[in-house]
């Protein structure tokens, strides 16, 4: 095991590589869905992946997408399942960035960042129960169930998502047209 303060915590170290790893999940398919919803799934993946940051990819995909979700009535929804991709983010950094301890019996894990050159005594453990990395985990599967489940929603709605763009892109078409006479 590359850290042996998991030796103890097998069933620990799981759920946090189950939400480490998982969270790419998430991320693929919340930008998935922000791609749908302004009908340009494949450009919205691209421009999103083109950085190498989640919250950045997160960032652009709600910058893109928010306003779309207001014009097909799914604000609330939308408003919901983006907070709890945000959370999942904040909760996956955390576990992907700390340093993890087997400390007076307990799984424990620190921060680092920032605490070199301090003495080891300063430095500030956690632990960290499995029924904390259990219920962590559950919503880490209700918030892909969120947007799954707005992907789901949006099918109803992308044909008049389509409509309304061909309508557009006519209408700009007849001006343009009709500019030239």
């Amino acid at each position: 095991m590359i850290n042996p303060a998991f030796i103890n915590y097998p069933e620990e170290a799981a759920l946090l590589g189950a939400m480490v790893i998982g969270y790419g999940e998430i991320d693929i398919s919340f930008v998935h869905m922000a791609g749908l919803v302004v009908g340009q799934t494949y450009a919205v993946l691209d421009a999103c992946h083109a950085v190498r940051s989640e919250k950045a990819r997160l960032d652009i995909a709600h910058a893109l997408a928010v306003d779309a979700f207001k014009r097909v009535n799914l604000e609330e929804e939308y408003t919901h399942t983006h907070s709890a991709v945000r959370h999942c983010l904040k909760v996956r950094n955390q576990h992907a960035h700390s340093q993890w301890a087997d400390l007076d019996g307990l799984l424990q894990f620190t921060n680092v960042e920032g605490a070199f050159g301090q003495p080891l005594k300063s430095i500030k453990w956690k632990p960290i129960t499995l029924a904390l990395l259990k219920q962590q985990e559950a919503y880490f599967e209700h918030t892909r169930l969120c947007v799954l489940t707005m992907i789901t929603l949006l099918g109803p709605r992308l044909d008049h998502i389509q409509k309304a763009r061909m309508v557009a892109r006519a209408t700009a078409d007849m001006k343009f047209a009709a500019s030239l006479s």
